[in-house]
């Protein structure tokens, strides 16, 4: 890859994370997942280190992704399963996970929500830049498309 190429690449990376944290994208997240996640989950969520947090939703989008099929018990099995109750973290990404699978059904799609919240958790700690969740997205679409899905975040109606 050429030099210049290298630095456009990068640059458009810098655009798409300067979206992600300013608003209202964070707070459009945050409202949507209020649609299908109860405040007090949600507050649980946001208390997680945004580290520690992203490497779970990273690690769930890529087992949704190489799922055959997506039933709401088969997203909560591989979204929960084996974790405690508990983590909020999961619990959050389980009613994303369903809500966007009623919605569209596809794997890819669903995964690629459970990365936006990843992203959200990122950009909330000012870590966008080497958010696993984010790099998922650029590698899968291209830093063109990933900036433009990413602006749109999670679909607009998640509950219904």
């Amino acid at each position: 890859m050429h030099a210049d190429d290298v630095r456009d690449r990068r640059r458009r990376e810098r655009e798409a994370v300067a979206v992600l944290v300013a608003d209202p994208w964070p707070r459009t997240v945050q409202q949507r997942c209020l649609a299908v996640v109860d405040g007090a989950t949600w507050e649980e969520f946001l208390a997680q280190r945004a580290n520690r947090a992203c490497r779970v939703l990273a690690d769930v989008a890529a087992r949704v992704e190489r799922a055959d099929r997506l039933s709401a018990a088969r997203l909560h099995d591989l979204v929960l399963g084996g974790a405690e109750r508990d983590d909020a973290v999961r619990r959050v990404a389980a009613a994303v996970a369903v809500a966007v699978s009623r919605r569209v059904g596809d794997p890819a799609e669903v995964a690629f929500a459970v990365r936006v919240l990843g992203v959200f958790c990122c950009a909330s700690a000012a870590e966008v830049e080497r958010c696993p969740c984010r790099r998922a997205v650029v590698e899968r679409f291209g830093p063109r498309v990933a900036a433009d899905k990413l602006a749109r975040g999670l679909p607009e109606r998640l509950a219904a």
